[in-house]
């Protein structure tokens, strides 16, 4: 009997602690991803969401926040300007073979790796 009486003391104990340490993990987004693991913490871009965690010039910034295209530290004309180039235009060009399967299949459900 007393076994069984630490072993739920135990149990309790883990679960109360497990809850104070789940509280204390920001996630300022809300896109289940910690915080200090975000790559974007102003703009949801978890698992489940529609711009997942891709880092494209990995700069350390998330694609869904990264506007700054040329990558000179600030979002200025010249970016706008790259986009302005690409508006309207198909992607590319790619090396990669699935590139234009990725086209026709759509956005989150690309085969390419």
């Amino acid at each position: 009997m007393d076994f069984k009486l630490i072993l739920l003391t135990g149990f309790i104990a883990c679960g109360l602690a497990m809850t104070a340490n789940a509280g204390s993990i920001a996630d300022t987004d809300s896109d289940l991803i910690p915080d200090v693991f975000d790559n974007c913490l102003d703009e949801a871009n978890g698992p489940g969401e529609t711009s997942p965690q891709n880092d494209t010039d990995q700069d350390g910034f998330g694609n869904a926040c990264d506007a700054d295209f040329n990558n000179n530290g600030v979002v200025d004309p010249a970016d706008f300007a790259a986009v302005v180039a690409g508006f309207n235009q198909a992607p590319g060009p790619s090396g990669l073979g699935c590139a234009d399967a990725t086209i026709m299949v759509g956005m989150g459900d690309a085969p390419c790796p």
